[in-house]
């Protein structure tokens, strides 16, 4: 995820485990989708001024 306005940008690592491994493993990956989606789109990016006075 990357900043339109700077050089600002991000990146996400989501791991799903199960708790009880190896047995009866199910997830709603829907919603789980859904959930990551919310959080990546609730980032903004704030304006600061960079080392050396670049902004």
């Amino acid at each position: 995820m990357k900043s339109n306005s700077s050089n600002q940008s991000l990146e996400y690592i989501y791991n799903v485990q199960c708790e009880n491994q190896p047995d009866n493993c199910s997830y709603d990956l829907e919603t789980i989708e859904q959930k990551v989606k919310d959080i990546m789109k609730s980032v903004e990016f704030k304006d600061m001024e960079l080392e050396g006075g670049e902004s």
